[in-house]
């Protein structure tokens, strides 16, 4: 099967990755338009999004430019990095963002690529569109 080695691998990996974190994690589980907050900065070429529901939170970035995009994210609380496309594992060059958040710090987003973080304190109280981009 294809599927089983090189870039069709790492492509299913992927997939199943995205398809576990969907079942995974709440926020991204339930899709309630009203627990959605979606912000864009064309002139970056970046698109930040952040859901929530009940204790869970989640911050995504997306960078559609053939650049390195730098963002600093207005968060509170501590953030777990859940998946970089650019990591290493899809093929990519690799991570420049710290696996956990715990204060604000500019993230790198290396071209075309797409982070998520997840919120690892769920006692301390929702951003809920406080993101800004």
């Amino acid at each position: 099967e294809q599927h089983s080695e090189g870039k069709h691998a790492a492509l299913w990996r992927f997939y199943q990755l995205l398809l576990g974190l969907r079942r995974q994690i709440p926020a991204l589980r339930i899709g309630d338009r009203n627990s959605l907050s979606v912000k864009c900065t064309p002139a970056k070429g970046l698109v930040c999004w952040q859901r929530w529901q009940a204790n869970s939170e989640v911050l995504a970035l997306i960078n559609f430019q053939p650049e390195v995009v730098a963002y600093q994210p207005l968060l509170d609380g501590c953030w777990q990095r859940r998946l970089d496309s650019a990591d290493g594992d899809w093929l990519g060059p690799g991570s420049q963002n710290p696996a956990v958040l715990e204060t604000t710090v500019e993230l790198r987003l290396w071209p075309q690529s797409f982070l998520l973080y997840e919120r690892i304190d769920p006692d301390s109280p929702p951003l809920i569109g406080r993101v800004v981009c």
